[in-house]
């Protein structure tokens, strides 16, 4: 069943209302008529159109005033307006696409000009309301989906806890058995090391679903060098059984930024993490700040595997990691970098990345000047 589109033509003037809707109706559209512009404003109330024709000079409410009320309601914010006038002053055109117009045609004009206009915007209308539709199904899914995750990780969480738990107590509970069975004893230490790695990665996951709810975060004055200078310590707990030195190199000057605090930490230490899995043993790691006149620079740099320049755009996507043999050997979900763009861009900045294959990474994290607090 086809079913025909549906135009409303506004006109103070009858001819104009009869000669145009008989034309319309020809052409099998379902055309609706309004002698004035309140006309239309309380016809739509009631119905559904796919396009408006407007007159521009009406009595009482001119077609500008009455197309800025229509596009205010909800239900026809979106359906195009063409106005159809005798004036030809490009002021007047110009005022009429200010309104919400999609386009202007001027008395006389050929039908078949404004046929071809009415089913040029009628086409575009359709795709994109279809697009929009298609829109909100995707951001459905897409909720869902991290709903989803949420509700998987977050149960996960309990029985995790209870695997490494029960592990530990059999391991303190036959102690000496485990002594003299070392193949129980690596068993069990398999199984605690398995579910700590399944724990990172229900974590990881929380964060990634935590941090993509949050619009806005709240920022607090925060002293970067302190910031930092926490995040360089607990980066060496991390580099100590590598036996990586982490060297941290802070600002001269100590200066206070506006940061989610503990959202910021969390990307420098995801960093760092980062630098330590992919880095030869015995290797350097620098952790160091610049600040121009424009941005302050937080950079992490290493002496590790590198990133193939194939895998730059995919780096900061969820659940990606680079195919090399080398990287794959090195345990991770594909989350952390995921986690670092999305705590950083909520922050107020953004993230590069400059590598080398078997010379290293570098990581930059840009800070706006305007994060920096006056002292």
């Amino acid at each position: 069943m086809i079913v025909a589109f549906r135009i409303l033509v506004v006109d103070d003037q009858v001819e104009n209302l009869e000669m145009l809707g008989q034309l319309l109706r020809r052409k099998s559209y379902d055309v609706l008529t309004a002698n004035s512009g309140q006309q239309a404003i309380d016809l739509l109330q009631n119905e559904d159109i796919d396009m408006i024709l407007m007159d521009v000079n009406m009595p009482h409410l001119n077609g500008y005033e009455a197309v800025e009320r229509i596009k205010k309601t909800e239900r026809h914010k979106d359906t195009p307006v063409i106005f159809v006038s005798a004036i030809e002053e490009t002021n007047v055109k110009m005022k009429a696409f200010l309104a919400g117009g999609v386009d202007y045609v001027t008395r006389p004009y050929q039908f078949k000009e404004l046929l071809a206009r009415i089913t040029t915007h009628l086409k575009i209308h359709a795709r994109t309301g279809r697009q929009r539709r298609q829109i909100a199904e995707l951001q459905e899914v897409n909720q869902l989906k991290d709903d989803l995750l949420s509700v998987v990780a977050h149960d996960l969480q309990n029985p995790i806890s209870v695997i490494v738990t029960y592990v530990d107590v059999l391991k303190r509970r036959d102690r000496d058995y485990l002594i003299e069975h070392p193949q129980s004893r690596e068993t069990l230490d398999n199984i605690k090391d398995t579910a700590m790695r399944m724990a990172q990665f229900v974590g990881d996951l929380l964060d990634v679903v935590r941090i993509e709810s949050q619009e806005t975060v709240s920022a607090q004055t925060v002293i970067l060098n302190d910031l930092l200078q926490q995040a360089y310590e607990d980066g060496n707990l991390l580099s100590e059984p590598k036996q990586i030195k982490l060297i941290h190199t802070p600002l001269e000057m100590r200066i206070s930024m506006m940061l989610p605090a503990h959202l910021f930490a969390q990307a420098v230490a995801n960093l760092l993490s980062n630098a330590v899995k992919y880095s030869h043993d015995r290797s350097n790691i620098h952790l160091y700040t610049e600040k121009d006149t424009s941005e302050v620079r937080v950079i992490v740099r290493d002496e590790g595997l590198g990133i193939p320049l194939d895998a730059m755009p995919f780096l900061f996507k969820r659940f990606y990691r680079v195919e090399s043999m080398e990287h794959q050997s090195r345990s991770g979900n594909g989350l952390g970098l995921a986690i670092v763009k999305l705590a950083v861009e909520l922050s107020g900045g953004s993230i590069s990345v400059e590598s080398e294959m078997g010379k290293g990474s570098k990581f930059t994290i840009h800070l706006p000047s305007s994060l920096i607090v006056a002292s």
